[in-house]
């Protein structure tokens, strides 16, 4: 992954490529391998303008924020929100104006507790979508991708650009150390 490079104009979002960060300690999720559920969701990407790579190792590199925030598409277990063994860094990034508002936040809760929503909703509000199942997953996140998509025509740029200005700003205002 290199750095994201300003748009100077949306004549310049012709392809673009989305960046998934995997926050998690499991290997699945919904009962199906992660790999498989990003595979589910490169399936429901509208033609062939925009790509989608999967970054699992991001509970390993919360600490880089320069890298973090390059990834447009978050997928976090709640665990790592909830309780004591959630993870101050990532409270942090989504409490805060740390990351573009653009980013799309989906957290999933697989037993499907009403408390642990509740509980999620309250402290991050409308920052976090949550999911909890793989159809819904997989719908969540196509319908971002297939609205930040250059074959969206001039909305979907306009989304691109605003998203990716907003990391570059976030890049020069916060440094770049921890990027790589």
């Amino acid at each position: 992954m290199t750095r994201v490079e300003e748009y100077d104009s949306i004549e310049d979002v012709e392809t673009h490529d989305e960046d998934l960060v995997i926050i998690c300690e499991r290997e699945m999720l919904f009962g199906t391998p992660v790999d498989e559920l990003v595979a589910a969701i490169r399936e429901e990407i509208i033609g062939d303008q925009l790509t989608l790579e999967q970054h699992p190792e991001g509970i390993d590199r919360l600490d880089q924020h320069g890298w973090l925030v390059q990834h447009s598409l978050w997928l976090i277990h709640c665990e790592q929100l909830i309780g004591d063994e959630g993870n101050r860094r990532l409270d942090f990034y989504l409490s805060t104006k740390s990351i573009p508002k653009n980013t799309e936040i989906l957290v999933c809760i697989e037993d499907g507790s009403e408390e642990k929503r509740a509980q999620l909703e309250k402290e991050y509000g409308s920052r976090i979508r949550v999911v909890t199942g793989k159809r819904l997953l997989v719908a969540k996140a196509s319908s971002y991708l297939n609205t930040a998509n250059p074959i969206k025509g001039r909305a979907g740029k306009e989304y691109i650009l605003a998203w990716n200005n907003a990391v570059c700003t976030l890049l020069d205002e916060f440094g770049e150390a921890n990027y790589g």
